[in-house]
C-alpha cells in the first residue's frame, strides 16, 4: 500500500509528512557547496551536417563593434559546392552571364539597423572538398584569392532583394560573378570529360567561398544553401539574352548546391584581442565572479562544486543552480542571449535540474554577456 500510494507523489517525500519548515534530522555540513566558475574556450564544433527535414543556413559575414566591450571579434564564411542541371550537361546557348543567388533566411544576429557597410567576396576554392568528410568551424580550404569571382557591400538589410530591387516574401542576396568565372564554366562544358558526371565537374570546379571582410561589420548574415527552387537555394544562375522581332528573350541555366552530391561547411572564427572574454580566458585565479557563456564556438562556462563529497548520503529533494544574467544595458536588443543555455549530462547525474529546453539554431545562435 505504500508503494502504491508513493508512487501518485512527484517528490521523494510527501511535504506533509515533512514540512518545509521542519528542522528535524537536519545536517550542518561544513562547506555551502562552494561554486568554482571559470570561463573556457570551445573551438570544435561540426559544420558540414545536413539533416533532413532542417533548413541548411549558414552564417556569413563579420561582427567588430568597437562599442561592444565583451564579445569580441566573430566572422563567418560559407564553402559550398554547385552541380550542373544534369549529368553530360552542355549549355545550348553560351551564357553571357552569371550571378550567385544567396537566399536570406530572414535571420541576422548583431545591430539589425547598423550592420554594414561590410564587403562580401566570392572566391573559387582550389582544395577538394568531399560530402563524405567531416568539417569543423575551424576548417580551412585554400581559395584563389587572386582572382575573386565577384563581391558586394551590405550596408543594410534593405541591400538582401530580389531581382525587382524590391524586398520580397523570399529575399535574396545577388552577386554578380566575372566574366572569367563564366568563361571558365562555358569552356569548361566543352570538355565532355568534365561533365560527364558530378563528382568529375566537382575535381573541375572544386567550390564557392563566401567570405566577409573582417574589419567592419555588426552583424552576421544568415543565408540558407538547401531548397527547392532557384530562389531559395544557394545557386549560380547563368543567364543567355536572345533577341528575335525587337524582343529580348532571357534563359537561364541554373548550377545548384544539393546536399545529395554537394559538400558545404561553415567557417566561424572568434578573435577575443582585448575584450573582456579575452581577459576571462587569461585569468589565472581559481575561480571568477563572472563568467560568459556564447554558442559554439565560443566561450562558456565551467562549474565546479568540490566540496559536494560532504553531502550527506541520503536522499536530496532538490537541487537547483541559479545563474544570473549581468548585462550591460545599451547592449540589450543588439547582441541578444542565446535561446537555448547548455548544460552538460553530469548536472543530470548531479540530480540538478538543466534549465527547460527550447528551440535551438545550428549554427551560432546570439550571445550572452
Amino acid at each position: 500500500m505504500l508503494a502504491l500510494n508513493g508512487c501518485k507523489e512527484d517528490t521523494i517525500i510527501n511535504a506533509n509528512i515533512v514540512p518545509v519548515g521542519d528542522t528535524i534530522n537536519t545536517n550542518q555540513i561544513p562547506d555551502t557547496l562552494t561554486i568554482l566558475s571559470k570561463t573556457v574556450f570551445d573551438d570544435s564544433m561540426v559544420t558540414s551536417l545536413s539533416i533532413s527535414g532542417i533548413p541548411l543556413d549558414n552564417a556569413v559575414g563579420t561582427i567588430s563593434d568597437p562599442s561592444d566591450p565583451y564579445m569580441g571579434k566573430i566572422y563567418g564564411s560559407t564553402y559550398f559546392q554547385i552541380i550542373p542541371p544534369k549529368t553530360g550537361f552542355n549549355f545550348n546557348h553560351a551564357p553571357d552571364s552569371a550571378v550567385l543567388i544567396l537566399p536570406y533566411s530572414k535571420f541576422t544576429f548583431g545591430d539589425t539597423l547598423n550592420p554594414g557597410p561590410q564587403t562580401l567576396t566570392v572566391y573559387e576554392v582550389t582544395d577538394s572538398l568531399s560530402k563524405d568528410s567531416t568539417y569543423y568551424n575551424f576548417t580551412y580550404k585554400n581559395v584563389d584569392r587572386a582572382n575573386p569571382l565577384g563581391s558586394v557591400t551590405i550596408n543594410s538589410l534593405a541591400d538582401i532583394q530580389d531581382s525587382s530591387g524590391t524586398t520580397s516574401a523570399n529575399p535574396y542576396l545577388r552577386i554578380k560573378l566575372s566574366q572569367a568565372f563564366v568563361d571558365k564554366i562555358r569552356n569548361g562544358a566543352g570538355t565532355a570529360s568534365n561533365f560527364v558526371d558530378f563528382p568529375s565537374f566537382l575535381r573541375f570546379f572544386k567550390g564557392i567561398c563566401v567570405e566577409p571582410d573582417t574589419n567592419n561589420g555588426k552583424a552576421l548574415f544568415y543565408f540558407r544553401l538547401d531548397g527547392n527552387s532557384d530562389f531559395t537555394r544557394a545557386n549560380v544562375l547563368f543567364y543567355h539574352t536572345e533577341t528575335a522581332n525587337s524582343h529580348d528573350t532571357v534563359i537561364t541555366e541554373s548550377f545548384i548546391y544539393t546536399s545529395d552530391y554537394c559538400s558545404h561547411f561553415n567557417r566561424v572564427r572568434r578573435n577575443y584581442a582585448g575584450s573582456a572574454i579575452g581577459t576571462a580566458l587569461g585569468s589565472t585565479a581559481a575561480s571568477d565572479n563572472t563568467f560568459f557563456i556564447q554558442n559554439e564556438p565560443g566561450a562558456f562556462a565551467d562549474i565546479k562544486l568540490p566540496f559536494i563529497k560532504y553531502l550527506p548520503k541520503q536522499p536530496i529533494n532538490k537541487a537547483e543552480l541559479i545563474i544570473t544574467q549581468a548585462m550591460p544595458a545599451g547592449a540589450k536588443g543588439t547582441y541578444l542571449p542565446p535561446a537555448p543555455l547548455p548544460y552538460r549530462r553530469k548536472l543530470e547525474r548531479l540530480h540538478l535540474h538543466p534549465p527547460r529546453p527550447v528551440p535551438d539554431y545550428e549554427h551560432g545562435t546570439p550571445d550572452l554577456h
